[in-house]
């Protein structure tokens, strides 16, 4: 990613009866020698407030969601993950998939206590998760709306 220009192309080929469903996004990448890369993507947002990036040391990643990225039909896997409560200002940290080794991987790997399904609270059930340390990944600063001010 590192070779990449700003220019990208989002498009959301996946849908609730497709064998990508959890996939969030295909980006595709165009190199600085204009070679196209598309990536599959999964992009969280994390509702963790700090007052600057320095209080982030890490951000979870479901096993099975980290397998089903790298099972996508593209070659290339990213994860995003936004954080737009930070005080000193919203990051986003981009971990290059494939750039991590399957023995750091099993060093990460732990177990949590998770919300069965996403979007509810219902249910909790012990998940595992590779816990990502953000030294790994490419932080990016961006201006977000100030929450602390409300």
């Amino acid at each position: 990613t590192e070779e990449c220009l700003n220019q990208y192309t989002w498009k959301m080929e996946s849908t609730d009866n497709d064998e990508y469903n959890a996939i969030d996004q295909f980006v595709t990448a165009i190199t600085k020698n204009g070679e196209a890369i598309t990536y599959n993507v999964e992009l969280k947002c994390r509702m963790f407030q700090a007052l600057n990036d320095k209080y982030i040391k890490d951000c979870f990643l479901e096993v099975e969601k980290f397998k089903k990225i790298k099972k996508g039909k593209n070659k290339h896997s990213i994860y995003i993950a936004f954080y737009p409560f930070v005080k000193s200002g919203g990051v986003v940290y981009i971990w290059n998939l494939d750039k991590l080794t399957d023995e750091e991987l099993n060093g990460w790997k732990t177990k949590r206590l998770m919300n069965e399904k996403t979007c509810s609270s219902d249910k909790k059930v012990w998940k595992e998760v590779y816990v990502l340390p953000t030294c790994r990944a490419k932080m990016y600063k961006f201006e977000s709306k100030n929450y602390y001010n409300k």
